[in-house]
């Protein structure tokens, strides 16, 4: 699947949001790991998926670590990376409002119950980069599907944030989002 994407840019981190896989299988899972290492970015930085059910199971999540200790696995987690004078946190989580079948999926919240969730509470205050598979309300919220409460969690870290990676169906037009690459001055 990830044979066919063109060739990325360069830069000091890859992000991948989600979806490494269509059916969820190790064998899938660990081509994408393969490809995703391949890339000579300093950090390689992914969350799963609701199409990634493979890493659902901590046994095979720890055995990826110790394959790929070059990749870095969000899962409701942080890392901080420095690029020359920067340090980033950065911050993942695979989970999304139920949206069809798959993993990583939690009962949508209703607008009036958005502050009471306590999933994306964890998100730490000084975050610079936010990944999430899903959307928050309102920002690229293709049908709806957006939650409510990660748009009340990014209300609240808004201070700190720089930006916000998600997985995407489709291309957002220009007019819908900036550009998720960045390039910062040296």
């Amino acid at each position: 699947m990830h044979q066919s994407v063109q060739s990325l840019p360069d830069g000091d981190i890859l992000i991948h949001a989600g979806d490494l896989t269509q059916s969820g299988t190790p064998e899938e899972l660990n081509d994408a790991l393969k490809w995703l290492n391949s890339h000579p970015h300093t950090y390689k930085i992914f969350i799963a998926g609701n199409h990634d059910k493979t890493l659902a199971d901590p046994s095979i999540v720890e055995k990826i670590r110790e394959t790929y200790p070059s990749l870095i696995y969000l899962h409701d987690s942080e890392a901080t990376v420095s690029i020359r004078t920067r340090t980033m946190n950065i911050y993942g989580s695979p989970y999304t409002p139920r949206y069809g079948s798959g993993s990583f999926q939690y009962p949508r919240v209703h607008p009036s119950q958005a502050t009471s969730s306590s999933l994306w509470s964890k998100i730490p205050l000084q975050t610079d980069i936010l990944i999430t598979h899903g959307p928050p309300s309102y920002y690229l919220d293709i049908k709806g599907s957006g939650c409510p409460a990660l748009l009340q969690a990014l209300w609240r870290i808004q201070e700190g944030i720089k930006e916000l990676a998600r997985h995407a169906i489709r291309k957002p037009s220009r007019k819908q989002a900036k550009p998720c690459l960045i390039q910062y001055k040296r």
